[in-house]
Protein backbone atom coordinates (compact mmCIF):
# COMPACT_ATOMS: atom_id res chain seq x y z
CA UNK A 1 0.00 0.00 0.00
CA UNK A 2 1.33 3.45 -0.93
CA UNK A 3 0.24 6.54 0.91
CA UNK A 4 1.24 10.18 1.03
CA UNK A 5 2.63 10.75 4.53
CA UNK A 6 1.14 14.26 4.57
CA UNK A 7 -2.33 12.72 4.78
CA UNK A 8 -1.54 10.73 7.91
CA UNK A 9 -2.05 11.24 11.64
CA UNK A 10 -0.53 8.95 14.30
CA UNK A 11 -1.58 8.57 17.93
CA UNK A 12 0.83 7.04 20.47
CA UNK A 13 -0.48 4.95 23.40
CA UNK A 14 0.73 2.78 26.24
CA UNK A 15 0.93 -0.78 24.97
CA UNK A 16 -1.36 -2.05 27.76
CA UNK A 17 -4.17 0.02 26.25
CA UNK A 18 -3.86 -1.62 22.83
CA UNK A 19 -6.58 -4.17 23.53
CA UNK A 20 -9.15 -1.42 24.09
CA UNK A 21 -8.52 0.40 20.80
CA UNK A 22 -10.72 -1.86 18.70
CA UNK A 23 -13.62 -1.48 21.13
CA UNK A 24 -13.30 2.31 20.87
CA UNK A 25 -13.25 2.12 17.06
CA UNK A 26 -16.36 -0.08 17.08
CA UNK A 27 -18.08 2.44 19.33
CA UNK A 28 -17.25 5.29 16.93
CA UNK A 29 -18.38 3.21 13.95
CA UNK A 30 -21.80 2.67 15.56
CA UNK A 31 -22.47 6.42 15.72
CA UNK A 32 -23.42 6.60 12.06
CA UNK A 33 -22.14 8.86 9.30
CA UNK A 34 -19.42 9.49 8.37
CA UNK A 35 -17.95 6.50 10.23
CA UNK A 36 -20.70 3.96 9.56
CA UNK A 37 -19.30 3.25 6.09
CA UNK A 38 -16.12 1.75 7.56
CA UNK A 39 -15.68 -1.98 8.04
CA UNK A 40 -13.07 -4.04 9.87
CA UNK A 41 -10.43 -5.96 8.02
CA UNK A 42 -7.57 -8.07 9.37
CA UNK A 43 -4.31 -7.89 7.44
CA UNK A 44 -2.60 -11.01 8.76
CA UNK A 45 0.59 -10.45 6.79
CA UNK A 46 1.46 -7.27 8.66
CA UNK A 47 -0.40 -8.11 11.85
CA UNK A 48 -2.57 -5.00 11.60
CA UNK A 49 -6.24 -4.44 12.35
CA UNK A 50 -7.67 -1.99 9.84
CA UNK A 51 -10.87 0.02 9.81
CA UNK A 52 -11.23 1.18 6.24
CA UNK A 53 -13.22 2.11 3.21
CA UNK A 54 -12.13 3.50 -0.15
CA UNK A 55 -10.94 6.83 1.28
CA UNK A 56 -9.81 6.22 4.85
CA UNK A 57 -8.03 3.54 6.83
CA UNK A 58 -6.70 3.03 10.34
CA UNK A 59 -3.73 0.84 11.27
CA UNK A 60 -2.69 -0.27 14.76
CA UNK A 61 0.78 -1.66 15.40
CA UNK A 62 2.94 -2.26 18.46
CA UNK A 63 5.97 0.00 18.43
CA UNK A 64 8.96 -1.58 20.15
CA UNK A 65 11.77 0.91 19.54
CA UNK A 66 10.42 4.35 18.63
CA UNK A 67 13.57 6.01 20.03
CA UNK A 68 15.89 4.29 17.54
CA UNK A 69 13.81 4.42 14.39
CA UNK A 70 12.05 1.60 12.56
CA UNK A 71 10.41 0.61 9.32
CA UNK A 72 6.87 1.43 10.44
CA UNK A 73 7.23 5.02 11.66
CA UNK A 74 10.58 6.72 10.89
CA UNK A 75 8.85 10.11 11.10
CA UNK A 76 7.76 9.35 14.66
CA UNK A 77 11.28 8.34 15.67
CA UNK A 78 12.66 11.56 14.17
CA UNK A 79 10.25 13.70 16.17
CA UNK A 80 10.82 11.86 19.42
CA UNK A 81 14.55 12.54 19.09
CA UNK A 82 13.93 16.25 18.52
CA UNK A 83 15.29 18.14 21.58
CA UNK A 84 12.24 20.42 21.49
CA UNK A 85 10.07 17.40 22.32
CA UNK A 86 12.00 16.45 25.46
CA UNK A 87 8.87 16.32 27.64
CA UNK A 88 7.23 13.93 25.18
CA UNK A 89 10.45 11.97 24.76
CA UNK A 90 10.36 11.18 28.46
CA UNK A 91 6.86 9.74 28.03
CA UNK A 92 7.46 7.82 24.81
CA UNK A 93 10.36 5.59 25.74
CA UNK A 94 9.70 2.01 24.60
CA UNK A 95 6.98 -0.61 24.24
CA UNK A 96 4.27 1.69 22.96
CA UNK A 97 1.50 1.27 20.40
CA UNK A 98 0.92 3.53 17.41
CA UNK A 99 -2.50 4.08 15.81
CA UNK A 100 -2.15 5.62 12.35
CA UNK A 101 -4.95 6.74 10.05
CA UNK A 102 -5.00 8.52 6.72
CA UNK A 103 -7.41 9.88 4.15
CA UNK A 104 -6.87 9.83 0.42
CA UNK A 105 -8.47 8.85 -2.86
CA UNK A 106 -7.39 5.33 -3.67
CA UNK A 107 -5.23 5.20 -0.55
CA UNK A 108 -5.54 1.42 -0.43
CA UNK A 109 -4.72 0.86 -4.10
CA UNK A 110 -1.29 -0.46 -4.98
CA UNK A 111 0.82 2.18 -6.66
CA UNK A 112 3.50 1.95 -9.33
CA UNK A 113 6.79 0.22 -8.72
CA UNK A 114 9.22 2.88 -9.97
CA UNK A 115 10.52 5.68 -7.75
CA UNK A 116 8.85 8.29 -9.97
CA UNK A 117 5.49 6.53 -9.76
CA UNK A 118 5.75 6.15 -6.00
CA UNK A 119 6.47 9.85 -5.57
CA UNK A 120 3.50 10.88 -7.73
CA UNK A 121 0.82 12.75 -5.82
CA UNK A 122 -2.62 11.26 -5.53
CA UNK A 123 -5.60 13.18 -6.90
CA UNK A 124 -6.64 16.19 -4.86
CA UNK A 125 -8.67 15.26 -1.83
CA UNK A 126 -12.11 16.72 -1.41
CA UNK A 127 -12.85 18.89 1.59
CA UNK A 128 -15.22 16.17 2.75
CA UNK A 129 -12.33 13.69 2.91
CA UNK A 130 -10.24 16.10 4.94
CA UNK A 131 -13.19 16.83 7.22
CA UNK A 132 -13.56 13.09 7.82
CA UNK A 133 -9.93 12.84 8.92
CA UNK A 134 -10.37 15.73 11.33
CA UNK A 135 -13.68 14.37 12.66
CA UNK A 136 -12.08 10.98 13.21
CA UNK A 137 -9.22 12.50 15.20
CA UNK A 138 -11.63 14.36 17.48
CA UNK A 139 -13.93 11.36 17.86
CA UNK A 140 -10.96 9.25 18.95
CA UNK A 141 -9.65 11.91 21.33
CA UNK A 142 -13.04 12.46 22.94
CA UNK A 143 -13.67 8.72 23.32
CA UNK A 144 -10.24 8.04 24.76
CA UNK A 145 -9.87 11.00 27.11
CA UNK A 146 -12.35 9.40 29.48
CA UNK A 147 -10.28 6.22 29.63
CA UNK A 148 -6.58 6.67 29.01
CA UNK A 149 -5.51 9.51 26.78
CA UNK A 150 -2.92 9.05 24.04
CA UNK A 151 0.57 10.15 25.02
CA UNK A 152 0.93 12.29 21.90
CA UNK A 153 -0.40 12.91 18.39
CA UNK A 154 1.89 13.21 15.36
CA UNK A 155 0.72 15.26 12.34
CA UNK A 156 2.76 13.94 9.42
CA UNK A 157 1.91 16.98 7.28
CA UNK A 158 3.82 19.40 9.50
CA UNK A 159 5.92 16.91 11.52
CA UNK A 160 4.40 18.30 14.71
CA UNK A 161 4.20 16.17 17.83
CA UNK A 162 1.46 17.54 20.09
CA UNK A 163 -0.11 16.57 23.36
CA UNK A 164 -3.86 15.76 23.17
CA UNK A 165 -4.66 18.50 25.68
CA UNK A 166 -3.12 21.08 23.33
CA UNK A 167 -5.33 19.94 20.45
CA UNK A 168 -8.46 20.03 22.60
CA UNK A 169 -7.54 23.48 23.94
CA UNK A 170 -7.20 24.84 20.39
CA UNK A 171 -10.59 23.37 19.52
CA UNK A 172 -12.29 24.99 22.52
CA UNK A 173 -10.67 28.30 21.60
CA UNK A 174 -12.31 28.10 18.17
CA UNK A 175 -9.06 27.35 16.34
CA UNK A 176 -9.26 23.61 15.59
CA UNK A 177 -7.14 23.94 12.46
CA UNK A 178 -4.30 25.58 14.37
CA UNK A 179 -3.09 22.17 15.55
CA UNK A 180 -2.38 21.07 11.99
CA UNK A 181 -0.49 24.20 10.90
CA UNK A 182 3.25 24.71 11.33
CA UNK A 183 4.11 28.42 10.82
CA UNK A 184 7.07 29.41 8.67
CA UNK A 185 8.17 33.02 8.05
CA UNK A 186 10.24 34.67 5.32
CA UNK A 187 11.48 38.19 4.54
CA UNK A 188 9.77 39.83 1.57
CA UNK A 189 12.44 42.46 0.88
CA UNK A 190 10.04 45.38 1.40
CA UNK A 191 10.91 47.57 4.39
CA UNK A 192 9.03 49.95 6.70
CA UNK A 193 11.30 52.32 8.66
CA UNK A 194 14.24 50.09 7.82
CA UNK A 195 12.60 46.90 9.08
CA UNK A 196 11.87 44.21 6.48
CA UNK A 197 8.30 42.99 6.25
CA UNK A 198 7.71 39.37 7.05
CA UNK A 199 5.72 36.89 5.01
CA UNK A 200 4.00 33.91 6.54
CA UNK A 201 3.56 30.35 5.22
CA UNK A 202 0.94 28.11 6.80
CA UNK A 203 2.74 24.79 6.35
CA UNK A 204 0.20 21.98 6.41
CA UNK A 205 -2.66 24.02 4.95
CA UNK A 206 -2.14 22.16 1.66
CA UNK A 207 -3.26 18.96 3.36
CA UNK A 208 -6.45 20.55 4.64
CA UNK A 209 -7.36 22.57 1.55
CA UNK A 210 -5.20 21.25 -1.28
CA UNK A 211 -3.08 24.43 -1.55
CA UNK A 212 -0.60 26.15 0.73
CA UNK A 213 -1.78 29.41 2.29
CA UNK A 214 0.77 32.26 2.13
CA UNK A 215 0.37 35.77 3.57
CA UNK A 216 2.69 38.33 1.94
CA UNK A 217 4.13 41.40 3.69
CA UNK A 218 2.06 41.08 6.82
CA UNK A 219 3.30 43.66 9.31
CA UNK A 220 2.37 41.49 12.28
CA UNK A 221 4.00 39.41 15.01
CA UNK A 222 4.05 35.69 14.26
CA UNK A 223 1.23 34.83 16.65
CA UNK A 224 -1.06 37.44 15.04
CA UNK A 225 -0.16 36.20 11.55
CA UNK A 226 -1.10 32.76 12.79
CA UNK A 227 -4.44 34.11 14.00
CA UNK A 228 -5.16 35.78 10.66
CA UNK A 229 -4.17 32.69 8.64
CA UNK A 230 -6.24 30.45 10.89
CA UNK A 231 -9.24 32.75 10.53
CA UNK A 232 -9.00 32.61 6.72
CA UNK A 233 -8.77 28.81 6.69
CA UNK A 234 -11.42 28.32 9.36
CA UNK A 235 -13.86 30.48 7.39
CA UNK A 236 -13.15 28.43 4.26
CA UNK A 237 -13.71 25.26 6.23
CA UNK A 238 -16.91 26.46 7.91
CA UNK A 239 -18.35 27.52 4.53
CA UNK A 240 -17.45 24.22 2.89
CA UNK A 241 -15.44 25.73 0.05
CA UNK A 242 -12.13 24.82 -1.50
CA UNK A 243 -9.36 27.29 -2.13
CA UNK A 244 -9.96 29.50 -5.19
CA UNK A 245 -8.63 29.32 -8.71
CA UNK A 246 -7.51 32.39 -10.58
CA UNK A 247 -6.76 35.91 -9.41
CA UNK A 248 -8.99 38.37 -7.62
CA UNK A 249 -8.81 41.71 -5.79
CA UNK A 250 -11.35 42.68 -3.17
CA UNK A 251 -11.74 45.92 -1.19
CA UNK A 252 -11.85 46.00 2.58
CA UNK A 253 -12.16 49.00 4.85
CA UNK A 254 -8.88 50.90 4.70
CA UNK A 255 -6.99 48.55 2.42
CA UNK A 256 -7.10 46.29 -0.60
CA UNK A 257 -6.57 42.56 -0.38
CA UNK A 258 -5.08 40.93 -3.46
CA UNK A 259 -5.83 37.21 -3.70
CA UNK A 260 -4.14 34.90 -6.16
CA UNK A 261 -3.70 31.21 -6.76
CA UNK A 262 -0.47 29.87 -8.24
CA UNK A 263 -0.07 26.50 -9.97
CA UNK A 264 2.00 23.65 -8.49
CA UNK A 265 5.77 24.11 -8.52
CA UNK A 266 8.86 22.34 -7.21
CA UNK A 267 8.74 24.38 -4.00
CA UNK A 268 4.97 24.00 -3.59
CA UNK A 269 3.82 20.75 -5.26
CA UNK A 270 0.18 21.41 -4.33
CA UNK A 271 0.15 25.02 -5.54
CA UNK A 272 -0.49 28.08 -3.38
CA UNK A 273 -3.29 30.35 -2.21
CA UNK A 274 -1.73 33.78 -1.54
CA UNK A 275 -2.97 36.96 0.13
CA UNK A 276 -1.25 40.33 -0.42
CA UNK A 277 -2.27 43.52 1.37
CA UNK A 278 -1.71 46.75 -0.55
CA UNK A 279 -1.55 48.71 2.70
CA UNK A 280 0.16 46.66 5.37
CA UNK A 281 -0.42 49.35 8.01
CA UNK A 282 -4.08 48.34 8.18
CA UNK A 283 -3.48 44.59 8.26
CA UNK A 284 -4.03 43.06 11.65
CA UNK A 285 -5.56 40.00 13.19
CA UNK A 286 -9.04 41.57 13.30
CA UNK A 287 -8.71 43.17 9.87
CA UNK A 288 -10.61 40.37 8.16
CA UNK A 289 -13.60 39.01 10.03
CA UNK A 290 -15.57 35.91 9.19
CA UNK A 291 -18.43 38.13 8.00
CA UNK A 292 -16.29 40.20 5.62
CA UNK A 293 -14.72 37.07 4.20
CA UNK A 294 -18.09 35.49 3.67
CA UNK A 295 -19.63 38.57 2.06
CA UNK A 296 -16.68 39.87 0.04
CA UNK A 297 -15.07 36.65 -1.14
CA UNK A 298 -17.22 33.59 -0.61
CA UNK A 299 -20.27 35.13 -2.25
CA UNK A 300 -18.43 35.47 -5.57
CA UNK A 301 -18.05 32.88 -8.30
CA UNK A 302 -14.32 33.17 -7.77
CA UNK A 303 -14.32 29.99 -5.70
CA UNK A 304 -14.86 26.45 -6.81
CA UNK A 305 -18.24 24.86 -6.25
CA UNK A 306 -18.92 24.50 -2.50
CA UNK A 307 -18.53 21.05 -0.99
CA UNK A 308 -21.08 19.86 1.55
CA UNK A 309 -19.34 18.47 4.62
CA UNK A 310 -20.48 15.14 6.00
Amino acid sequence: MYQIPANKISMIFDREFEGSIRAVLEQIQSRGAPFSRFHFHADCRDGLVLLMDDTCHIALKSENTPMKGNRFEPALAKQVENPKNLHLRQLISQHKSVLTFSVGKGSLAKRGETATEKRAFEPALSLTDRATMWQLLHALLNALMGQRAPLAVLFHATQQLLEPAEIIANDRAGLPLKSMINPSTFSSGTKIKGNPLVGFRAMGSEVIFGRRLILHEVNLPLNQSMGLATKVMQTCYDNGVLMPNGHHTTEFTGATLDIRQRPPSAANPFGTFELLFSDVHHANENFITADTLRQSIFGRKFFQRPVTLS
